[in-house]
Parts: C-alpha cells; sequence; structure tokens
C-alpha cells in the first residue's frame, strides 16, 4: 500500500501486504459515540527490507442540540513504522506518529 491502511498493494512484489479496518457506532437519543481501529502491513518498501505497518485508531462522540445541529469531538492516533518518506530518488526509511483532536459542530439542513 502507498498512503492509507484501505488501500491496496500497488507492486508486484508487495502482493503479501494485509490491511484490514473496522468501525463502530452507537446511537442513543441524542448522543452518539464511534470507535475505528485499522492495521496494515506491508512486507518490503522501495529502500529496506523490513516490514511497513501502520496502525490507527479514533474514538468520537456526538450530540444533537438540536434537530440539524450537532456538536462533536474525535481523538485519532496513527503509528507508521518504516515508512518511506523520501522520495523515489532519494528513500529516507523512518518511523512516525501522530495524534489529532478535532472539536466542533455540523450543521445540517
Amino acid at each position: 500500500y502507498q498512503g492509507n491502511v484501505a488501500a491496496a498493494p500497488t507492486k508486484a512484489n508487495q502482493a503479501d501486504s494485509s490491511h484490514f479496518a473496522l468501525g463502530v457506532t452507537y446511537t442513543t437519543g441524542a448522543i452518539s459515540v464511534g470507535a475505528f481501529y485499522g492495521s496494515a502491513e506491508q512486507d518490503t518498501n522501495a529502500s529496506s527490507t523490513q516490514k511497513r505497518e501502520q496502525t490507527v485508531w479514533g474514538i468520537s462522540g456526538l450530540y444533537a442540540i438540536a434537530p440539524g445541529l450537532d456538536v462533536y469531538a474525535t481523538y485519532a492516533q496513527l503509528e507508521d513504522t518504516n515508512a518511506n518518506l523520501g522520495s523515489s530518488s532519494t528513500p529516507r526509511v523512518a518511523n512516525r506518529d501522530a495524534s489529532v483532536f478535532l472539536l466542533g459542530t455540523r450543521i445540517a439542513f
């Protein structure tokens, strides 16, 4: 795969890659909660014999203030091991982590 955990392998020599993603939501009254988890593994990358591994997960909550007006909060975490962060001419393999917190409103009409 190149990029996210839901993409398919893009090169023939990476056909042994595997990935999955799972998400659930539950709503009761004005409150909704959800969670997701994804994992991916790639046997090799362009500049290393080490496996590239990605893990991503997140949780979210939403409260319906009024019909068509919601407030939400989401937290997500990404771990990416042995990622090729360079270009094809100058590969650079490294690990990276990212955390994201979102707080917002949604208006639907």
